[in-house]
């Protein structure tokens, strides 16, 4: 390889390296700032229609077809979004119900110009994991669908917060679960296009694409950090989508509508134990108590009264203590000392249901409080027995 293009190789992975670990909020081309999320958003939907278009010819199908089908998901999308942002107040999207509208409406455009809906749908099916792909890396640059703390992963400053980021979780360490959807679906769509190659039934497509994509969101979903995502008996409303599109499109395999394989009830079956698993345990189980993205929200909001509380007595000469008090049953309080030219951050932590607390849980938690306030010095954590945690930073 010549010097030149070793160059350009390690330009390019020192500039991509570069931009994962430090996301930013625009792209800027030539003179014009354009938002990275939808400058992602523009490219996959392009990347999707030509992926698309390339599908049709290899498999001897109509262009004009598969180009309506672009432009069904694209108004089903603008219309989709728009209709909630008149009923909520604010622009959402999510993808899961993008997707189950696209896929309907474009469906029923096929039936209403007489074409095979199954052989159009996998081949729009993948153009939606390719806009998909892109549109996670948008999400990653903006912070949205980000992850939970972790001792190694990706920032988000100043700006990402004025934009609208999670404010408690600035520079805090997250995990790049939107990167890791992103390589996922990239995945899911280059196995789908083999697929395709080899001639697979019509449909065949259309369910590996929903069971893997599926499984894996099923599981990704148990590491995001944002605490806007609707929660019932502890699983999010993605994981219960996940089950329930694993469950219609076996039925209609079932009922021969769609391909029926061994390996879809196998997986609906497993998807279905795991749900009942995290259904039994989420009401007392601290795992998903107290480390749910809701409740770290409600804890890191309470700490930051408490410290401001704590600020203010200070000044007054007040002896007042401020409690948190969570809807998870956790008991927080703060204060402040001074132990010669060290300073101490001294939380207490206890059970509110007169249920002792694991030592496990309470450690996480303190990890967790050093991670949303920034704790850079020494951490020690004490047990007096009685059911009560000291939690103490120096700085």
């Amino acid at each position: 390889m010549t010097p030149i293009l070793v160059q350009v190789r390690v330009e390019i992975e020192v500039a991509c390296k570069f931009y994962i670990m430090s996301p930013k909020l625009y792209i800027h081309i030539g003179r014009r700032k354009i938002s990275s999320f939808h400058f992602f958003g523009v490219i996959g939907f392009i990347a999707g229609t030509l992926l698309g278009a390339i599908l049709c010819y290899l498999s001897g199908l109509e262009y004009a077809v598969i180009l309506l089908m672009s432009l069904t998901g694209a108004a089903t999308f603008f219309l989709l979004t728009i209709f909630i942002k008149l009923i909520t107040g604010r622009e959402s999207i999510v993808y899961y119900h993008h997707e189950i509208a696209i896929l309907i409406s474009c469906s029923l455009v096929l039936m209403a110009i007489g074409r095979p809906v199954l052989p159009y749908i996998d081949i729009t099916l993948l153009g939606i994991g390719l806009f998909l792909a892109f549109g996670r890396i948008g999400c990653h640059s903006v912070g949205c669908c980000h992850g939970r703390p972790a001792h190694h992963g990706i920032k988000y400053g100043e700006h990402h917060v004025k934009a609208g980021f999670t404010w408690y979780f600035k520079d805090v360490p997250l995990m790049p679960v939107q990167l890791i959807e992103s390589m996922y679906a990239f995945a899911i769509v280059g196995i789908g296009i083999v697929m395709l190659l080899n001639n697979v039934v019509p449909g065949t497509v259309l369910l590996c694409y929903t069971v893997m994509y599926g499984a894996m969101r099923f599981i990704l979903e148990f590491f995001r950090g944002d605490a806007n995502r609707p929660y019932w008996y502890g699983l999010s409303e993605a994981q219960w989508t996940t089950i329930v599109l694993t469950g219609v499109t076996l039925a209609m395999g079932a009922w021969g509508w769609l391909p029926f394989y061994n390996w879809h009830l196998i997986i609906f079956i497993v998807l279905c134990i795991t749900a009942m698993a995290v259904v039994f345990y989420y009401r007392w189980n601290e795992r998903y108590i107290f480390f749910n993205p809701k409740h770290v929200k409600q804890l890191a909001e309470g700490i930051n009264r408490s410290e401001a509380f704590d600020a203010v007595t200070a000044a007054y000469g007040e002896g007042f203590i401020n409690t948190i008090n969570s809807n998870g049953g956790l008991r927080v309080s703060y204060g402040t000392h001074k132990d010669g030219n060290v300073s101490i951050d001294h939380y207490t932590v206890s059970s509110g249901n007169m249920q002792r607390m694991r030592y496990g849980s309470v450690k996480r938690i303190a990890k967790l409080i050093g991670r949303l306030r920034n704790h850079s010095g020494k951490m020690d954590l004490i047990d007096n027995q009685n059911g009560i945690f000291h939690i103490l930073f120096s700085r």
